[in-house]
């Protein structure tokens, strides 16, 4: 398994988070919009970047 460039991972937890905090914000739910951010984007930079980098 690869590891992926330290920008690259930022960038991607960043656009997770950037989205959600904009869904909750429509939502009237902005604390909850970026708790769930943080929790995906975490998530998909642990977890789903090494599952996206098996199928490579």
């Amino acid at each position: 398994m690869q590891k992926h460039p330290i920008k690259e991972r930022i960038l991607h937890f960043a656009t997770i988070l950037i989205v959600c905090i904009l869904l909750g914000y429509l939502t009237h739910d902005l604390l909850n919009g970026m708790f769930v951010g943080i929790a995906i984007g975490i998530g998909f930079v642990m977890i789903g970047e090494g599952l996206i980098g098996n199928r490579r």
